[in-house]
């Protein structure tokens, strides 16, 4: 079918078919939302609208992204099918036609709506772990006009979802992100995951094929190495249901993922907002609700096989909690003035530009505090920085956005002594003092539920014993900063934000 064919089929299809209802929507042909409707197409349409092409051994079909141009490239959608599909098990007739199945019409009828406008290109390969001929994504950038390299996506269902892992490993530079539906765990997974290709896994828990066990390990791979993927593991479903998971039945419940895509809970609003200038590793400002999480150490009472301590483990980012990265603040001498971290990151996993420093120093550390923090849930009080003999110690966050406000939550812990119970820490920023008791402890804390970064994007923390106390020492094991949502001021508010911005904010 010719190009021109093919708009005017696409005309046709939009004046004058038939619509069907599928759970309580309207359905017609075109995949295009018009008036609350959407519109689905069949596998015959869709084998009509494609276009056929052929690389090395492999042929593809071809679904145009109507609305590109040279002023609005658009995404690349490479589908791969499953082994039942493969060219070894077909007719002739069949070849380059059976991969258009309604599996894979979901993807179809999304490319044709406005939002997600795409190119979809489905090869018919010939392998059972879903491998295309080397070469493919680049002649597919050679030969289609307008297509945005920077948001090249792969999925794909069993051998296919294994070709979407292996498309992601092999072309990380090329490939922004994937959907892999029914995959299989692989021996190169820790390295995708420190390749950081973002992923959306799709596994059923009854799938007799691929066991959930060995893919919620995958997963678990995958994030331990830095991956900012997401999963979704369903219930009651096995080897099956690929267009319900294309059709976003199932992608309101998931694990995972990272700051930049929240709020982007379907499949498709996730994917779309996949592209290679995001998954730079270049530090970013942190964005309104996002959190950073550091811990002071530098050690703690639980030793890994190679010698590194638990926080030195942490700082890696090798966490088997998915969505908790800890930034470790465990400079050689914590007595030095000093640049402690340059960049530190979210608890997604993500890169910021804010930095750590001392201005004043501390005394030392020590390694006799509370396991089991209850603050944080992990052991970060187990170990803290301490500043002793009535000496204050100066922390600087650096980054911030000038003028911005900010959450700010600090702990720490210090095993009690029979002579004394008062291990009560002063903290003071902005000249707003707030305290909590480290000792034993593991549940209280001191907490700034509003302070505003100066003009240069800093906030200065002073630690030291307690003045109303009399205590001579001050810890400091844990803190949190989350940057918070602050509406815009009507004009006859400006006034009283500034009054507000001032006051004292803290946990007593």
């Amino acid at each position: 079918m010719s190009k021109g064919n093919r708009d005017g089929y696409l005309h046709g299809c939009l004046t004058g078919r038939g619509l069907k209802m599928v759970k309580g929507m309207m359905f017609g042909v075109c995949g295009v939302v018009v008036s609350g409707m959407s519109w689905g197409v069949t596998t015959s349409e869709a084998l009509n609208m494609s276009w056929e092409g052929q690389f090395s051994t492999m042929p593809y079909r071809v679904f145009d992204a109507s609305e590109a141009s040279a002023s609005e490239k658009k995404p690349l959608i490479i589908f791969m099918h499953g082994s039942g599909e493969r060219r070894s098990e077909l007719s002739s007739s069949q070849i380059n036609r059976a991969q258009i199945n309604g599996s894979m019409t979901p993807i179809v009828d999304v490319s044709l709506t406005s939002e997600f406008n795409s190119y979809v290109v489905a090869p018919n390969h010939n392998s059972r772990n879903g491998v295309l001929d080397t070469g493919f994504v680049e002649h597919l950038l050679t030969t289609l006009p307008h297509v945005d390299p920077k948001r090249v996506y792969v999925t794909g269902l069993s051998a296919g979802g294994i070709g979407t892992l292996i498309q992601s490993h092999e072309n990380p530079h090329l490939i922004a992100g994937g959907i892999a539906l029914g995959s299989q765990n692989k021996d190169f997974i820790p390295e995708l995951g420190a390749q950081g290709v973002p992923l959306w896994i799709f596994h059923g828990e009854d799938d007799g094929t691929f066991n959930h066990a060995q893919i919620s390990k995958m997963y678990s791979d995958l994030r331990a190495n830095g991956s900012p993927s997401r999963y979704t593991l369903i219930n009651n479903i096995g080897h099956s249901n690929w267009s319900q998971m294309y059709n976003d039945k199932f992608s309101d419940d998931y694990v995972g993922g990272h700051g930049r895509d929240l709020g982007k809970d379907t499949v498709w609003e996730w994917l779309f907002n996949q592209n290679l200038d995001a998954r730079d590793n270049v530090a970013r400002e942190l964005m309104s609700g996002e959190k950073i999480r550091i811990d002071f150490g530098p050690r703690s009472h639980s030793w890994s096989e190679n010698g590194k301590d638990y926080a030195e483990v942490l700082m890696s980012g090798k966490l088997e909690a998915a969505d908790d990265h800890w930034n470790d603040a465990a400079p050689d001498d914590v007595k030095t003035a000093r640049r402690v971290l340059n960049v530190t990151r979210n608890t997604t996993g993500d890169l910021t530009e804010i930095g750590l420093e001392i201005v004043n120093p501390f005394s030392y550390w020590d390694y006799r505090g509370e396991d089991g923090s209850v603050v944080f849930t992990e052991d970060k009080m187990a170990d803290t920085w301490y500043v002793d003999g009535n000496k204050t110690a100066t922390l600087k966050l650096t980054g911030l956005e000038a003028g911005a406000h900010y959450r700010l939550l600090l702990t720490g812990s210090k095993q009690g002594h029979s002579w004394t119970k008062d291990f009560e820490t002063e903290f003071t920023i902005n000249g707003e003092k707030a305290w909590y008791n480290a000792d034993d402890n593991v549940d209280d804390y001191a907490e700034y539920t509003d302070v505003v970064a100066d003009e240069n994007g800093e906030l200065l923390i002073d630690v030291t014993g307690s003045s109303r106390t009399g205590n001579k020492n001050g810890y400091l094991g844990a803190l949190e900063l989350e940057m918070l949502t602050i509406p815009e001021p009507s004009v006859f508010g400006l006034m009283g934000l500034g009054l507000l911005a001032i006051g004292m904010r803290r946990r007593k």
